[in-house]
């Protein structure tokens, strides 16, 4: 029972899809960063459909992509776009590591992260119109729970930044063993699900999400001494849309 707990739990915290209401205690947390990405999955089956639909339908690019970008959004209620733009604001603050925390906790958005926010919409939609084909709408989809299986072995590796927030309350409830097992099994399926669709996509899909970990490491020990649920949420942003880009410049090319 403590397993499915956790499931709910997971999709609570991350998301919006409604879950049965009850109360949490300690136990119930154990492997809620093992199923993190599961909420992944829901999201990147929603992507799918609705891609699906609007192709069926013959409908304009401009609505199937504006719809697609939103979708993630919709879903999550957006927590991981709000660590991106506040972590984004520390970031263009060039301060020291204890004034960029002082800024994650800032509720306020500053210019730099609406700025920021744009540029990232505007790739992530630019990306979609060029992600035309169903091998890329499947490789994108399948990222979603790749950035998500990645961001949860960070919360398992990686040094926190403090002992406060979600991701160090949870981590200290947590089995880890048994998230590790589970994580990597997402990791596994998400990754034979990219090369199984394409090859070439898949690769190059796998490479993105590489690529942003590696980043995410560096920057969070450099920049912040540690990761946080905001620096996750900036995590996730980043990767998806490096897969996007990735996928979307690699149909294109292959078309």
């Amino acid at each position: 029972m403590s397993i499915i707990k956790s499931l709910i739990i997971a999709f609570s915290l991350y998301s919006k899809i409604p879950m049965p209401q009850f109360e949490w205690k300690d136990e119930d947390l154990r492997y809620v960063t093992g199923f993190f990405p599961v909420v992944g999955a829901a999201v990147g089956g929603m992507f799918y459909l609705w891609f699906y639909i609007a192709e069926t339908l013959n409908l304009p690019g401009t609505s199937r992509c504006f719809i697609l970008a939103a979708l993630p959004l919709i879903i999550t209620g957006g927590f991981h776009f709000d660590g991106f733009l506040d972590t984004s604001d520390a970031l263009s603050s060039y301060g020291d590591k204890e004034k960029k925390r002082e800024i994650l906790k800032d509720p306020h958005i500053g210019a730099f992260a609406f700025i920021r926010g744009l540029i990232a919409a505007a790739i992530y939609v630019a990306a979609l119109f060029m992600a035309e084909d169903e091998k890329a709408a499947l490789a994108i989809a399948g990222g979603f729970v790749l950035s998500r299986a990645l961001s949860a072995l960070a919360v398992l590796c990686f040094p926190k930044m403090s002992d406060e927030g979600n991701v160090s309350y949870i981590s200290k409830r947590q089995n880890d063993k048994i998230n590790l097992v589970l994580i990597l099994m997402w990791m596994a399926l998400s990754i034979a699900f990219e090369l199984c669709n394409s090859v070439i996509i898949g690769v190059t899909v796998i490479a993105a999400a590489l690529i942003s970990f590696i980043y995410y490491r560096f920057m969070s020990q450099k920049q912040f001494g540690g990761i946080s649920g905001d620096l996750a949420g900036y995590f996730v942003v980043i990767c998806e849309i490096m897969i996007c880009v990735f996928a979307g410049v690699f149909s294109f090319a292959m078309a």
